[in-house]
């Protein structure tokens, strides 16, 4: 009987997860000692073991890679094609168009990175996590060690960094829009930001660091005093420097605090010509500053009566525009030529949009726009009631959950996930209307590959939300 009920027992799954687009289905099942992956329902190869932490799937489903252990080694499968084996296999990662991959792989003589199949410098480790692509593709960074040094690898090519040697620590590795490789280097106590291979210092800190299309700037820590670098060019020596931002057009912005620190300041750089200081405050909230090409900015100032408002400044300069007062005002949403937040005055919130005061709430939050800026929505409670609250209307829904709510592309359907404690359950409603169930249990399986930077991602359920109303439109749903 035991045998029996043992034959009929299916595979145990170990992992899963979807595509960027939610059209695909990514298994890891486990049955036997044996390990594979299914695509869609669709059994591929089995293995001794799935290197899960390996595991990358393209934007639209392809390509699908892993790492695989067979006969005791490792090896990688990218869409069913199985590579050179290796003693041991690190970090994975695609291209964000998934044409190109990478991963670190350690074989007798020490570790080095494969990059679409041609193989890397050796080196004695790979740091965790610093495997980059450019935002096209065409260009791979890693940090990896040797003797003690750290070096930046950018094409296969060892960037030295420092005249010749590498650096103690490297950090902040990425590149710009534009192509343009960025890092922070340590050497002791002193520090460097490296831009294509010049280094910028030395520092005896570095604060922030922004990479626009064609600007950087970074915050460095000079004696006891904060600059700003913008373009090569140092700013007067501050208190702080902090909030700094480059919009698509390459706008710079930061908020400094005056060397005396009885005010806030934020500073605007539309050009490298130099920057214009805005008005000064007795604080202004931190990372409340948004800024949008063109130069329209926002931020959340506090006056030296306590009194919290947002300062706007509209694009092509001019005055900066004090809103009205509120006890507590969460960062502004810019989008287009639109733009709101979310506020308490006494125990009521609202949301304001383009300066005008909507209904009070109990509580109201996850203020969304469309990109174009022509349509907005948010989270409220009201007698007990959750309620998407939109520019056409509102609609009652079960528990929402902040952080899903979302618009699809076209902008036509509004989702977000609602929570049904009774039968433990998440659904994702469209339109106010209750349209799948959706497990939510994948954020724990995200987080075996994404890591870290699982922490830092706040709109990933967000953008989970957005593909699956994307893909329903697709699909007709």
């Amino acid at each position: 009987m035991l045998a029996l009920l043992l034959v009929g027992c299916g595979p145990s799954r170990v992992w899963y997860g979807h595509s960027a687009d939610r059209r695909h289905l990514v298994e890891v099942l486990e049955q036997g000692g044996d390990q594979w992956v299914r695509l869609d329902g669709e059994d591929q190869r089995a293995f001794e073991a799935i290197a899960v932490d390996a595991l990358a799937v393209g934007p639209s489903g392809r390509p699908l890679v892993y790492g695989v252990q067979q006969d005791g080694r490792w090896r990688l499968v990218s869409d069913g094609r199985i590579g050179p084996p290796h003693a041991g296999i690190g970090e994975l990662v695609l291209s964000a168009d998934g044409r190109h991959e990478a991963y670190a792989v350690e074989d007798g003589d020490g570790w080095r990175v494969v990059h679409d199949g041609q193989r890397g410098p050796r080196f004695d480790a790979i740091l965790e996590r610093s495997l980059r692509f450019s935002p096209d593709g065409r260009h791979l960074a890693y940090v990896a060690e040797r003797s003690g040094h750290h070096h930046v690898i950018h094409d296969g090519a060892e960037r030295q960094g420092f005249v010749g040697e590498g650096f103690e620590g490297i950090s902040a590795l990425r590149f710009g829009p534009d192509g343009r490789l960025v890092h922070v280097g340590r050497r002791g106590r002193r520090f460097w930001v490296v831009v294509e291979g010049d280094a910028r210092g030395p520092y005896d800190g570095i604060g922030e660091v922004v990479v626009g299309r064609d600007r950087e700037a970074f915050a460095a820590l000079v004696d006891d005093r904060w600059v700003a670098v913008v373009d090569g060019k140092t700013s007067p020596a501050q208190r702080r420097v902090d909030d700094l931002r480059i919009a698509d057009d390459d706008t710079v912005a930061y908020v400094v605090t005056t060397s005396h620190g009885d005010q806030r300041v934020v500073v605007v750089e539309p050009t490298a010509r130099g920057g214009q200081a805005l008005d000064g405050h007795a604080a202004v909230v931190r990372d409340s500053l948004r800024l949008t090409p063109g130069g329209t900015l926002a931020y959340v100032a506090v006056s030296q009566a306590g009194e919290a408002r947002m300062v706007l400044r509209r694009g092509g300069g001019g005055a900066t525009e004090p809103g009205p007062i509120f006890d507590v005002l969460r960062p502004a949403i810019l989008a287009g030529t639109r733009w709101g937040y979310v506020a308490r005055r006494q125990r009521r919130w609202h949301a304001v949009i383009d300066g005008r005061i909507g209904p009070g709430y109990e509580w109201a939050g996850d203020l969304v726009f469309t990109r174009d800026g022509a349509r907005f929505a948010h989270l409220a409670r009201h007698a007990g009631w959750d309620l998407v609250v939109h520019d056409r209307g509102r609609h009652a829904v079960p528990r929402a959950v902040a952080g899903s709510l979302a618009f699809d592309a076209a902008g036509r359907h509004l989702g977000c996930l609602v929570a049904v404690p009774e039968v433990r359950r998440f659904y994702l409603t469209v339109d106010g209307q209750v349209a799948a169930p959706f497990d939510l249990g994948e954020v724990a399986a995200a987080a075996v590959t994404l890591g870290p930077s699982l922490a830092e991602d706040r709109d990933l359920v967000r953008r989970w939300v957005a593909a699956e109303l994307d893909r329903r439109a697709l699909e007709g749903g």
